[in-house]
Formats: structure tokens, C-alpha cells, sequence
């Protein structure tokens, strides 16, 4: 995917966000490369946020993406974050989920 097609799929969800979506490709292009279209995370709240959606509908953070084994420990001493709180839910589409 080039630069021109990206910068074209951000400027039609600028134009008329209610109606235009990113292509899950892209959004994981973005996520992963932070030079790539860095105006995808800078224009609009709604646009940061679908970057951050997978292609099931679900978000995940830039860092969960790539630590996804639990043994990346942030923090030293007494209180230290390692892995998240819940069950990963990447495979599932978000309607099939429960609420808690």
C-alpha cells in the first residue's frame, strides 16, 4: 500500500467520517511504522481510535501488539505491570463477546 493510497483514505474519513473507514491493511501499516502517516494519529480522535481497531473491531494498544507473552515486566520494586488483566480477545469479533 503507498503513501498516496493512505493519505487518500485519511483525507475521505476527514472529509465525511461517518462514511469512510480504513482497510485493516492500513491500519496495521500505521500501527506498526510511526513514520508512516503520522497524521493518522494527529487529526481527529475517531481516526487515532479506528487505527487502533483490528480487523475483527476490537482495540489493541501499540504496546499489547508486540508484548504478548507476559514476560515484559514495566516497573521495578514493589509495584511492577506485567501482561494485562484480562483475557486476551483478538480472535473473537467484539459483537460476540460478553459484557461484563
Amino acid at each position: 500500500m503507498t503513501t498516496e493510497v493512505g493519505k487518500g483514505a485519511i483525507e475521505n474519513i476527514l472529509k465525511d467520517p461517518e462514511n469512510n473507514t480504513l482497510h485493516h491493511h492500513l491500519r496495521r501499516l500505521i500501527r506498526d511504522n510511526q513514520g508512516f502517516l503520522p497524521q493518522a494519529a494527529t487529526s481527529l480522535c475517531d481516526l487515532a481510535l479506528e487505527v487502533l481497531k483490528t480487523n475483527r473491531g476490537n482495540l489493541v494498544c501499540c504496546y499489547h501488539q508486540i508484548a504478548k507473552g507476559g514476560v515484559t515486566v514495566d516497573g521495578e520494586g514493589k509495584y511492577k505491570v506485567n501482561g494485562q488483566p484480562f483475557d486476551r480477545k483478538l480472535r473473537k469479533k467484539l459483537a460476540d463477546l460478553e459484557v461484563i
